[in-house]
């Protein structure tokens, strides 16, 4: 794990938007001490991001998981989030923190198997215009990162080798649509419920 990388959460919300819409509330993080290198390696406006609020600079210059964890628990008592989700492969010490403190905690690969249909209800609501995220240009610059990758079955997920930057908050995004279809009757379980996704 890239541990000086840019860190994404996503809050996934049904009450208040329009029938078969989402909206997104995303928070992104980088360690304070990075922005400097990367604004000489890259034109990206991170800092601009962060003056205005779309991304939250943590001390030093590794990720501060203790700071993201007591954002998450803020989170939560603001949203009374009901089911955290997780990429296993990265955030799993983050994920066994929440759990002893008592989050309802569920892995959701990167593979095809899970990523494909996540995707495709994602391009869905882009098309249809029902994913409402604020226009943040965080997430805006990151989807036009986003490289997808197909099978020779169709089945496609997210290339972070093949993106041209960071894509973290895209995989957010797909993540959190995924385990909104994920329920056979989502519609009657996910219409009272806050998603949070690392």
């Amino acid at each position: 794990m890239n541990m000086n990388s840019l860190l994404s959460v996503a809050l996934q919300m049904t009450e208040g938007v329009p029938d078969d819409s989402v909206r997104l509330f995303c928070r992104f993080y980088l360690p304070k001490e990075t922005v400097m290198t990367r604004a000489k390696q890259s034109p990206v406006p991170y800092q601009l991001w962060a003056d205005e609020g779309y991304l939250t600079l943590t001390e030093g210059n590794v990720i501060d998981y203790n700071y993201i964890k007591d954002d998450i628990y803020q989170l939560n008592k603001e949203f009374d989030v009901k089911e955290i989700t997780y990429d296993p492969w990265n955030a799993t010490q983050l994920a066994n923190d929440l759990l002893e403190e008592g989050a309802n905690m569920v892995e959701f690969r990167q593979g095809f198997k899970s990523m494909t249909p996540a995707l495709k209800e994602l391009e869905r609501l882009v098309i249809s215009t029902k994913l409402h995220h604020n226009n943040n240009p965080v997430l805006n610059w990151m989807a036009s990162n986003l490289v997808v990758v197909e099978d020779d079955a169709g089945n496609m997920k997210p290339s972070k080798r093949k993106s041209t930057e960071k894509i973290d908050g895209m995989v957010a995004t797909a993540m959190a649509v995924g385990r909104l279809i994920a329920g056979e009757d989502h519609n009657s379980i996910y219409n009272e419920r806050e998603l949070l996704i690392l």
